[in-house]
């Protein structure tokens, strides 16, 4: 036998490997260089951990890797498979003609947007406020709350919370060919072009009477509420970006071995930085610095920072967000900002592993949240659904009455 220094890889006389259970193991070969890969975390439902002997020629991405993945850390599909949308499974019936669905996913975006203004349903009235709140933590815990169910209720419950995310909640795909690491960029689309709309939308109010009309008394609220929508999965899109993890390397022949070590991005399995990983990076860098970071210091800080002139400006976008709460607990929209990043981080960190944990915090986070009640219209009203119902009609007729 001959041992191949961490982890320990057992070599057989056979030419059969065994590495050590619970990790990823990956194989290369390059004339009579043999390069075994392996990794101490994969993303949940990637990897197969426990792959057993192996034989040192070929590729192990058949035995190593589930749903039609390969590469480093299953990170890729294989060759004629596709990623998709809200599922870690690569597909092999993807299509170019599923890039006729872009229309449709642009007039969902034209319709949520017309709807937040015909019935007003913004982080302004607090029950909206309270619903994308609690969305946002659950979808952060809906797999493994739905995992292994097969009750088309549950499945329903799915779609619905991933749809408040902004996600699918089922597989889609986009088009033939399409890259995980194509995948995680698209994230970032739809919530700007729904920030697009409503910007869009004020400026062309300028010139219309009628549009002005429909949107002039809730368009900063819109705005402030795609804002809030769109958060979390930006946030969550981030953290993926950000999320890179450590390989090791055991290079060998005939003569000699040696051991190295590679820092590569955890979702995609290729060196950190490199290539199109670099472009998102770039980006997320932006993101944070114009958007993350002020977004959520303002609306913790606001009244402590209303005496500046650049935040005072805002007090209209921010007025949004602080004004369902009763005056102590005006930073409680910017707390719940802080919460989102932090359990998303957490999550990120632990790389897929002691989901229970994270499981049993998230929830702890719902039913404390929802034990406080601070709102002064409480999100709980929901509950008087005729009560609620006169509320979204009184705004409702207005608008329509400007149609």
């Amino acid at each position: 036998m001959v041992q191949v220094n961490w982890p320990v890889v057992a070599i057989s006389i056979a030419n059969l490997a065994t590495a050590p259970p619970n990790l990823w193991t990956g194989l290369q070969q390059d004339n009579d260089t043999t390069t075994i890969l392996f990794g101490r975390h994969c993303p949940p439902n990637y990897c197969n951990l426990d792959i057993g002997p192996f034989p040192l020629n070929g590729s192990l991405s058949h035995i190593s890797c589930l749903n039609n993945r390969a590469g480093v850390l299953c990170g890729q599909c294989k060759k004629h498979y596709s990623a998709a949308f809200g599922s870690a499974t690569c597909y092999a019936h993807c299509k170019n003609l599923y890039l006729l669905s872009i229309p449709v996913y642009a007039l969902a975006g034209l319709l949520l947007v017309m709807t937040l203004f015909a019935l007003r349903l913004t982080v302004a009235t607090g029950t909206i406020n309270g619903v994308i709140f609690y969305a946002n933590t659950l979808g952060l815990v809906m797999d493994k709350l739905t995992e292994g169910s097969g009750k088309i209720y549950v499945k329903m419950i799915h779609i619905i919370i991933s749809l408040l995310n902004l996600n699918l909640g089922f597989p889609m795909c986009l088009y033939k060919g399409m890259s995980p690491s194509d995948a995680v960029g698209f994230q970032f689309v739809f919530p700007v072009y729904l920030w697009s709309l409503v910007i869009g939308m004020v400026i062309i109010s300028k010139y219309s009477i009628k549009l002005s009309n429909l949107i002039s008394k809730s368009s900063v609220q819109v705005l402030a509420t795609l804002f809030y929508l769109s958060f979390s999965l930006l946030v969550r899109t981030t953290i993926d970006v950000v999320t890179s993890t450590t390989i090791q390397l055991s290079i060998y022949n005939s003569h000699s071995y040696q051991n190295e070590t590679k820092l590569v991005w955890f979702y995609d399995g290729l060196e950190y930085g490199h290539g199109l990983h670099g472009l998102y990076l770039v980006l997320v860098m932006l993101f944070v610095l114009l958007f993350l970071f002020p977004f959520t210091i303002f609306t913790t800080f606001f009244y402590y920072l209303v005496r500046f002139d650049l935040v005072n400006k805002m007090r209209p976008f921010l007025d949004a967000y602080g004004g369902p709460f009763k005056d102590k607990w005006r930073f409680w929209f910017g707390l719940r900002l802080w919460i989102t990043i932090i359990l998303s981080s957490v999550s990120g960190a632990m790389q897929g592993s002691n989901a229970n944990i994270m499981f049993v915090v998230h929830l702890g986070i719902i039913g404390g949240g929802a034990a406080l009640r601070q709102h002064e219209q409480a999100f709980f009203r929901i509950a008087h659904p005729l009560r609620a119902f006169g509320n979204l009609q009184r705004p409702r007729a207005e608008f329509l009455s400007h149609c």
